[in-house]
C-alpha cells in the first residue's frame, strides 16, 4: 500500500502511510497506535487504513470552522469519528479515529 497524498509519513514497524499525532501519553507513534487499536478492539493494521481513508468530505466536522481551544476537531460520518489535532505547520495530523456503538 503506497500513499502519494503528500500529507502522510511512513511509519517504519507498519509500512503504511499515515499523518498521526503524538500526545504526551505516548513515547511513540506506534505505541499510540497500538494502544488505540487494542483499546478499540481493532486490528492495528486495519485501524490505520480506516483511520488513513476515514472521508473528511463527507464528514460533519466539529466545529464547522476552526479549531477547538485544545487545537483538535472532530469530524464525524454516520458512527465513525475521526479527531485531528493542527500540528506546528499547520496540517491536521490524526490523533484517533473510532466507532461509537449505539
Amino acid at each position: 500500500y503506497h500513499c502519494n497524498c503528500g500529507k502522510c509519513v511512513i511509519l517504519h514497524f507498519t509500512r503504511l502511510p499515515i499523518s498521526y499525532s503524538l500526545t504526551k501519553h505516548y513515547i511513540s507513534v506506534a505505541h499510540s497506535i497500538l494502544d488505540h487499536a487494542t483499546r478499540k478492539q481493532i486490528d492495528p493494521l486495519r485501524y490505520l487504513r480506516k483511520a488513513h481513508t476515514f472521508n473528511k468530505k463527507r464528514a460533519q466536522r466539529v466545529p464547522k470552522t476552526g479549531y477547538r481551544a485544545d487545537g483538535s476537531a472532530v469530524y464525524r460520518k454516520g458512527s465513525e469519528y475521526l479527531i485531528v489535532h493542527l500540528d506546528q505547520f499547520g496540517s491536521e495530523k490524526i490523533v484517533t479515529y473510532g466507532v461509537n456503538d449505539d
